[in-house]
């Protein structure tokens, strides 16, 4: 028999034993009822209280003291828009990759990845040549960086080669798999 019910102790003990099986026999608790001897699930669990979120996109980048310092020590800006998000580090959470803008033509002059070892958030990798028109890509969970290889006679924005940079993760950092030069995709012809 289910619904309001007066309880004694010996009766309260019972109900606590046999909880599951009165919600399995389809027994629902009256909210509105004052006084209901019947605990309440909690909905928070104990872990998630007890441990800081690791939820990278609910952090603020720009204002992540690793992030900040890169920035400025390359003289550029961080566009939260640019941000990419995927798992490099095969932890099953996000990393962040974060690119630091010249905020103008030059394009991005680095990035900087972040993301959790440890429990911590940290910089896993910087790069930053600083001379601009670097660009970061994830593809097929890998980080890849895109520089601009300038031959003699080249003009601004248009190398005669591009070099892709392959990174893998090991174990707690990064490497360089390997890396490829192709034909720069915007150069113009040659006379």
């Amino acid at each position: 028999m289910c619904g309001r019910l007066g309880w004694s102790v010996s009766g309260l003990l019972a109900a606590l034993v046999v909880l599951g099986l009165a919600g399995a026999m389809g027994c629902r608790e009256n909210e509105n009822s004052a006084g209901s001897a019947t605990p309440k699930p909690s909905t928070t669990s104990p872990a998630a209280t007890s441990s800081p979120s690791t939820n990278i996109r609910a952090v603020d980048l720009a204002n992540q003291p690793d992030v900040k310092d890169f920035a400025q020590r390359l003289g550029g800006e961080v566009a939260p828009e640019e941000v990419v998000f995927a798992d490099l580090t095969g932890d099953g959470r996000d990393d962040a990759v974060v690119p630091v803008s010249s905020g103008g033509t030059q394009g991005d002059l680095g990035f900087i990845v972040i993301g959790y070892l440890d429990g911590n958030l940290k910089a896993l990798l910087t790069d930053g040549p600083g001379g601009g028109e670097v660009k970061v890509a994830v593809m097929d969970g890998r980080l890849v960086v895109t520089l601009p290889v300038y031959a003699e006679g080249d003009t601004s924005g248009f190398p005669s080669n591009i070099k892709n940079v392959y990174y893998a993760w090991k174990v707690d950092h990064f490497v360089v798999d390997h890396e490829e030069v192709l034909s720069g995709p915007n150069r113009p012809p040659r006379p």
